[in-house]
């Protein structure tokens, strides 16, 4: 990478693994409400694979002249901003770019993106994982928007996490979603750790979530002023 190009990794002609190809290409300022982002890891995902075998081409949810770009999910530091933006330059953030029809993608150097795109990476944790975590937010998301309203003896949902940030906070697009579903989330991040997911905008009426999980499979949920013991009951 040189200080007017950098290194990206994309499909001109779909045929699989093989015809991915890395390029160099120019740098590009971000402009007003936009960040410029060096990429410190990039999740590898099944939708890249029917990328590069151009199983989205021939859907005609994609029709680049030239290349389409790789990578959807990614993680790195902000290296530059444009005007009214926040996060700040030297901040580490998560994102995702979730749109086919793009001549780059997140198999990048770097990568201009909207600044309201990005989550901040919670202090401690690594960026190899964050990067992990946009795109299985998303399909989360999509998950509770298929499960509509819920009914109300059934509400509850259970979240797994697979790192949490030392302060106990976990970071989990699911979690913070910005309108409400109706449903009680809580959340584990594994046998032996126990930590609280304060204000959860999951729930109108559940807003603190506390969650304690004693074994693999028996646990402490308090939700809804309920108390429940074991995930079947859940």
């Amino acid at each position: 990478m040189s200080d007017s190009t950098f290194r990206t990794a994309v499909v001109r002609i779909p045929g699989g693994p093989e015809s991915i190809e890395v390029i160099e290409v120019p740098v590009v300022e971000p402009g007003p409400g936009e960040i410029r982002v060096r990429i410190a890891a990039a999740s590898v995902n099944p939708v890249d694979l029917g990328v590069a075998e151009g199983f989205f081409h021939g859907m005609g949810l994609i029709n680049q002249p030239e290349r389409t770009g790789l990578g959807w999910d990614f993680a790195g530091t902000v290296v530059a901003t444009g005007r009214g933006v926040d996060p700040a330059v030297g901040t580490e953030v998560a994102g995702l770019v979730a749109d086919f029809d793009r001549d780059f993608g997140t198999y990048a150097e770097l990568i201009v993106v909207p600044a309201a795109d990005v989550a901040v990476v919670p202090d401690g944790l690594d960026l190899v994982e964050a990067a992990t975590m946009p795109l299985n937010g998303l399909t989360a998301a999509q998950i509770l928007d298929l499960l509509g309203s819920p009914a109300a003896d059934g509400n509850r949902l259970l979240v797994t996490v697979r790192r949490r940030s030392p302060d106990g906070r976990a970071f989990s697009p699911a979690v913070r979603r910005k309108r409400p579903t109706g449903h009680c989330i809580g959340a584990t991040a594994g046998s032996g750790t126990s930590f609280r997911c304060s204000r959860s905008q999951a729930s109108p009426t559940c807003m603190r979530i506390s969650l304690s999980v004693r074994s693999c499979d028996v646990c402490a949920l308090e939700t809804c002023g309920r108390t429940v013991q074991s995930f079947e009951s859940i």
